[in-house]
Formats: structure tokens, sequence, C-alpha cells
């Protein structure tokens, strides 16, 4: 079974991992942009697809936390704490 793969940031960086994935071995199940993951609530179980690992590549500006370091919502949807 080829290994899932979600995309955390669809900017220049995480469309050529996109690209390049399947040359190595993994499948892009899952792709996530401000447009479907607004403050990290698209991230979800259901919305992984089965992704087994997600690759980060959001700005600080795309996690308007005040109190949170950059990513950390994107982070703690991806891992149970």
């Amino acid at each position: 079974m080829t290994p899932g793969l979600a995309i955390i940031g669809h900017g220049k960086m995480g469309r050529l991992v996109e690209h390049l994935t399947p040359q190595h071995g993994f499948e892009v199940r899952s792709k996530f942009s401000s447009a479907n993951n607004a403050e990290a609530r698209g991230l979800t179980r259901e919305s992984l697809n089965g992704a087994t690992i997600a690759i980060e590549f959001s700005t600080s500006a795309a996690a308007p936390f005040a109190a949170q370091p950059a990513g950390t919502a994107n982070s703690r949807a991806c891992v149970p704490l």
C-alpha cells in the first residue's frame, strides 16, 4: 500500500512536493490551503483521507493565533494530544 501524504500549505513548495510525490513512492491524499483550512478548521481525521504523513508549508500569516506559535493549530489538528 502506498503511504498517504497530506500537504498543508499549497503554495510553490506545496505544489512542488505534490508534483514529486509519486516519483518517491507516496500518494497525496489531501491538500490544504487558506481556502479549505481557515484557522486550521479544515483539518480533521476525515479530511486527511487516510494520510499517515503531513507536511506543513504554511506561513506565520496563515496562522493568526496570537497566543500560539505559527502552525500550532495545524499540528494539533493532525496529532492527537
